[in-house]
């Protein structure tokens, strides 16, 4: 992190994330469709995590104490978050993907 302020130190500051959650950052879209947002209060940002298949939003405070897990989704993937104007609301875009696999084949063909 860097701070914006006129006048701060240009050093960056880094944020150490829970190691045992596996974290890695994949963007699989345009950049703004996930990625790292700051809280309504300012004071952390929140991010997905996807574990075993299942995405959820994770908050991280900027301070540097642990992180802690926002939303409890049991299935499915976050495409995009956002929090309303008023900062009380959070609204989750979500998708599930389900498929069958069907094997035809011409038994015409088949041998004896």
């Amino acid at each position: 992190m860097v701070s914006a302020e006129r006048n701060a130190p240009l050093a960056p500051r880094n944020i150490d994330l829970d190691p045992s959650l596996h974290i890695s950052f994949e963007e699989l879209g345009p950049p703004a469709n996930s990625g790292f947002h700051f809280v309504p209060e300012g004071k952390s940002l929140a991010f997905v995590i996807a574990d075993k298949g299942v995405d959820n939003v994770w908050i991280q405070p900027l301070d540097g104490s642990k992180g802690h897990q926002l939303t409890h989704f049991n299935s499915g993937q976050i495409t995009d978050f956002r929090w309303a104007p008023d900062g009380k609301t959070l609204a989750v875009l979500r998708f599930h993907s389900t498929s069958d696999v069907i094997l035809l084949h011409d038994s015409a063909y088949a041998q004896p």
